[in-house]
């Protein structure tokens, strides 16, 4: 997949898991021409599903050109207007706990389990900050009986 002959493409792949259905698009981020939609039921026994399902409709010939990927849950707000929530972590990658604290929002999280990551790209995706996955997956492994979902 290529704009021309000589130029890479920089695609965004955007996902949505609503109420009923998860959407997905795939742009060529500088033209922000829209190259592919596909539509999904939203499988909530395991989003995962729709949101695989998704993938495959987008039918992405060169997963590396993809630069940014971008997941929203408009279920999981549904969920909080209906009261239907569950435990959630909150794992924040790239803030800084001491700004964090200047601002005084640490009580306005809608939970108390928050744990700060290393991690982060700037505006235009480029990595600043190496994501630490080891310790993500470790805080996950430790707090997996405490909480029903990460976010």
């Amino acid at each position: 997949m290529r704009v021309d002959d000589n130029t890479p493409r920089s695609l965004v792949l955007g996902i949505d898991t609503g109420g009923t259905y998860t959407d997905g698009v795939l742009l060529e981020y500088h033209s922000r021409r829209v190259l592919a939609m596909h539509k999904s039921l939203t499988t909530k026994r395991d989003f995962s599903i729709g949101i695989e399902e998704v993938i495959e409709g987008i039918h992405i010939d060169d997963p590396a050109e993809i630069k940014m990927v971008s997941i929203s849950t408009t279920l999981a707000t549904n969920a909080i207007a209906e009261g239907k929530g569950k435990r959630v972590a909150l794992f924040l990658i790239g803030y800084d706990p001491d700004l964090i604290t200047s601002f005084e929002m640490e009580g306005r999280f809608a939970t108390s389990n928050y744990y700060y990551f290393a991690g982060g790209h700037d505006l235009y995706g480029q990595e600043q900050v190496p994501l630490d996955l080891p310790a993500i997956l470790d805080k996950a492994g430790q707090i997996k009986d405490e909480v029903d979902a990460i976010a």
